[in-house]
């Protein structure tokens, strides 16, 4: 069985993004209507999150790891590749 998507959104985690928004927006307007009162501050991670879905932050993530690699500390384990590499070619091989 084979199951394909067309929803780009989905696809790129614009989806995924605008829940988070939508959610932390929520989220404030209830605080806001509680505490009228008050000057209220909240800080969450939701940037962070966002920058991880642009471009920036994809290349920001392969910056990293292509320091480790030319370091010398990245170490990857051959066994678990290995094994890895053979448990999908039999899942390929299966759904074929």
């Amino acid at each position: 069985m084979k199951v394909t998507s067309s929803d780009a959104a989905a696809l790129t985690g614009t989806a995924q993004a605008a829940s988070i928004v939508a959610n932390s927006a929520t989220a404030r307007a209830r605080t806001a209507g509680a505490q009228k009162s008050s000057d209220n501050v909240q800080l969450s991670n939701l940037s962070g999150h966002l920058r991880a879905l642009t471009a920036e932050g994809r290349q920001a993530h392969l910056d990293g790891l292509e320091a480790i690699v030319a370091s010398g500390q990245y170490k990857p384990d051959s066994s678990a590749i290995s094994a890895q590499i053979i448990q999908q070619s039999m899942r390929s091989g299966a759904a074929a």
